[in-house]
């Protein structure tokens, strides 16, 4: 007999998890500029990718968080649980202790729009 079967709720799976670290990789990227192809976007591009990429969070986060507790009303444990803390937790650290390239520290798309709307005032 089955978990499905059995009608115990089913921790969050592999679907929760991908849609996870493809948002994580896909703002690390943003901030790092890797790959090349994210390079020429404009601040527009920018605001919309990473407004996409934080719906997608929103929805992974909100199904973890809902197959979570419904494991833990059942005094049951999986280690499905922690998959997906770990990686937003590793993408904080990178986020967090790696600074980025000289490329944006030196003035990215968005110190560009604000020093050209200065300029117009």
């Amino acid at each position: 007999m089955g978990r499905a079967e059995s009608g115990l709720p089913r921790p969050p799976g592999l679907g929760t998890l991908a849609m996870t670290a493809t948002s994580v990789l896909g703002l690390l990227a943003m901030r790092y500029d890797v790959p090349a192809a994210l390079s020429g976007m404009t601040a527009p591009d920018e605001l919309l990718t990473g407004l996409l990429l934080m719906g997608l969070m929103v929805v992974a986060g909100a199904s973890w968080w809902f197959r979570t507790l419904r494991v833990l009303e059942q005094q049951r444990w999986s280690w499905h649980c922690v998959g997906s803390p770990l990686v937003v937790l590793a993408g904080a650290a990178v986020y967090l202790l790696i600074p980025p390239g000289k490329q944006r520290a030196q003035g990215g798309s968005y110190q560009d729009m604000l020093a050209a709307a200065m300029n117009l005032v």
